[in-house]
C-alpha cells in the first residue's frame, strides 16, 4: 500500500504520516489506531512494545500501583526538600535518558508527591504532582506503553484541576498539560520550553513558572532497548 493510500484510508495527512515515519512527529494513540484500522491490524501491533529488563518489571508494577492509588495518599509526612530533590533527580535522569534509574525512582517519587499534594493542598504541591505524571508520560510514551501513557495524561490533568489557577485554566483551554518543571506538554508527545530554568512567579498565579525563552521541541525517540 502506498503512503498516499494509507494516509487516505487512515484519514490523516500524507505530511503527518511522512513526519511520523522519519521520527519528526510522535505517533499518538489516535493516529496509531487509525493506521491500524486502515491496515487491518491492532493498535498494539502498530506500536509494538519495547522490551523491559526482568528486574524492571517489579518497578513498573509498583509504578502502576502508585498511579492507581492517586486518591489514596499515604499518611507519611513528606518534606518539601525531599520532594524537590526527587523532582530534580527525575529531571536529570530524563535528560540523560537513564531509563533504569528513572524507573527505580518514579514509584516512590509519585507516592511522595501524591501524599504531599493531598496534605499541603496548594497550587505548588499539585503542580509538583503534575510534574511527576509528566515524567511518567514521557517514560511510557518512549517505550510505547500507551495504556500507561494515556493514564498518566488523565492523572496529570486531574492533578492540575485540584487547585484551579490562571495558568492551569489557560492550559486546559488550549488542550495542554503541565510538563516537567512547568513547561507545557502537548498530548501528542511534544514538550516545549526549557526544563531547568530558574523559578519565577507569574503575576496573579501562585504556581511556579519558567521565564519565556525561545521554545524548542523534544520529540519522543524510538523505543529503547535498555
Amino acid at each position: 500500500m502506498s503512503q498516499a493510500n494509507l494516509a487516505r484510508k487512515a484519514a490523516v495527512s500524507v505530511s503527518l504520516l511522512s513526519k511520523i515515519e522519519v521520527g519528526d512527529r510522535a505517533l499518538t494513540p489516535a493516529v496509531a489506531a487509525a493506521i491500524g484500522k486502515a491496515l487491518g491490524v491492532s493498535m498494539a501491533e502498530v506500536l509494538g512494545r519495547a522490551p523491559v529488563a526482568l528486574n524492571d518489571e517489579e518497578r513498573l508494577s509498583a509504578l502502576r500501583s502508585a498511579m492507581r492509588d492517586f486518591d489514596l495518599p499515604s499518611a507519611r509526612s513528606v518534606a518539601e526538600g525531599r520532594l524537590s530533590a526527587g523532582l530534580d533527580a527525575a529531571g536529570r535522569y530524563r535528560d540523560a535518558v537513564d531509563v533504569t534509574r528513572l524507573i527505580a525512582l518514579l514509584p516512590g517519587l509519585l507516592r511522595d508527591a501524591t501524599a504531599h499534594a493531598h496534605a499541603a493542598n496548594t497550587v505548588d504541591s499539585w503542580t509538583a504532582l503534575a510534574d511527576v505524571y509528566s515524567t511518567v508520560y514521557w517514560l511510557a510514551a518512549r517505550h510505547r506503553w500507551m495504556d500507561m501513557a494515556e493514564l498518566a495524561v488523565t492523572r496529570q490533568r486531574w492533578a492540575v484541576e485540584q487547585k484551579p489557577n490562571p495558568l492551569g485554566e489557560d492550559l486546559d483551554a488550549h488542550g495542554l498539560t503541565f510538563g516537567p518543571r512547568n513547561t507545557f506538554t502537548h498530548e501528542t508527545g511534544h514538550t516545549r520550553g526549557p526544563r531547568h530554568a530558574p523559578k519565577t512567579r507569574t503575576p496573579g498565579c501562585e504556581c511556579m513558572a519558567v521565564p519565556r525563552r525561545t521554545p524548542h521541541t523534544v520529540l519522543m525517540p524510538p523505543p529503547s532497548t535498555t
